[in-house]
């Protein structure tokens, strides 16, 4: 499952996701920056297949399920969670590496001084490639990345 601001920055691994009946997510949080690691995110979770029509059906669940577990939660991964942890769905948190994506935005290029939209890696700061907190792109993948954008500006400034 994969949120519509999500980019890729390379492929991800599935045979990583050997159990069919578990859930998996990485850590909360952006790729260089500090992980809150007990934290899921909702960006890009990978359900197997014994369990996937279970939690896809999470939107009915907040709706309808009756456990009150599921009442008055602070955050679409906390629901997330304690929806797997009431359906007995195991849950694992991955490395950050094993779901390598970053949240993207296209903006209007004026920001830049550009005539044309850009793709922007949300949060991304040169200084995150010099003093990474956590698995962090390299600006020569950033510059591979943005290559594949046909009106891509990129400037590595790192």
């Amino acid at each position: 499952l994969v949120r519509e601001d999500t980019y890729f920055i390379s492929d991800v691994d599935l045979s990583r996701f050997q159990d069919r009946g578990s859930m998996y997510s990485a850590p909360f949080g952006v790729m260089c920056m500090p992980l809150r690691p007990h934290a899921m995110s909702d960006k890009v979770m990978v359900f197997g297949g014994k369990i996937a029509g279970a939690m896809l059906r999470a939107y009915t669940d907040l709706i309808y399920h009756p456990s009150k577990e599921l009442d008055f939660l602070n955050a679409p991964e906390t629901f997330l969670v304690k929806l797997a942890k009431v359906k007995k769905v195991p849950f694992a948190r991955v490395p950050y590496t094993w779901l390598p994506y970053w949240t993207v935005t296209h903006m209007h290029g004026e920001m830049a001084g550009l005539d044309r939209p850009m793709l922007c890696f949300r949060g991304l700061k040169p200084i995150h490639f010099r003093e990474p907190f956590s698995p962090c792109i390299d600006a020569a993948t950033l510059a591979r990345i943005a290559r594949l954008e046909p009106d891509a500006p990129f400037r590595a400034e790192v």
